[in-house]
């Protein structure tokens, strides 16, 4: 008996199992874009937005610590300046590392999601993979014993024929 996905009587094959795949994988890189977009509180366009007349912003702000900057401001107010060094500072230095901002819980979110689709699919796969090997162990049971059977078969109608001939001859 074909291993079947739920509400239809079409075999699995290896077009519906990459379908699926790719169905799970469509579903996570959805869920990753809505969760980024949700703890940056106004969309992934912020991203990709050009920097506009921050240039100036560098010189002004610069006092602002790297761990009390917002995720999609950090990189813009702390761009050093050309031909500047860059040492980082003992207060800095001194300050616990803050906790990580929500798009990388939101990354972190849709790996696991993605990891527990694939092992969705290694499951049902494996559940297929058996199913195959227990439909295989049951035709070559009943091959072999039709092939008893039938040897069984030949060995009785040579007894008969035997018995006939004998039959046939007291007569």
């Amino acid at each position: 008996m074909p291993v079947t996905r739920q509400g239809t009587n079409d075999a699995m094959t290896q077009e519906s199992i990459q379908t699926m795949i790719d169905r799970a994988i469509q579903r996570n890189y959805n869920h990753t874009q809505d969760d980024a977009s949700q703890s940056l509180g106004g969309g992934l366009r912020r991203l990709v937005q050009p920097a506009r007349h921050r240039t100036a912003m560098i010189h002004r702000r610069d006092d602002i610590p790297k761990e009390d900057m917002p995720p999609r401001r950090r990189f813009v107010f702390t761009a050093p300046s050309p031909g500047c060094d860059v040492a980082e500072s003992s207060a800095t230095a001194a300050r616990a590392p803050r906790e990580d901002v929500g798009y990388v819980r939101a990354l972190q979110a849709s790996e696991r999601r993605m990891m527990t689709s694939i092992e969705e699919v290694n499951l049902k796969i494996s559940y297929q993979a058996q199913v195959h090997r227990q439909e295989s162990n049951y035709f070559y049971t009943q091959l072999h014993d039709a092939q008893t059977d039938h040897i069984d078969i030949r060995l009785k109608i040579d007894v008969v024929r035997g018995q006939r001939t004998a039959y046939e001859t007291e007569l």
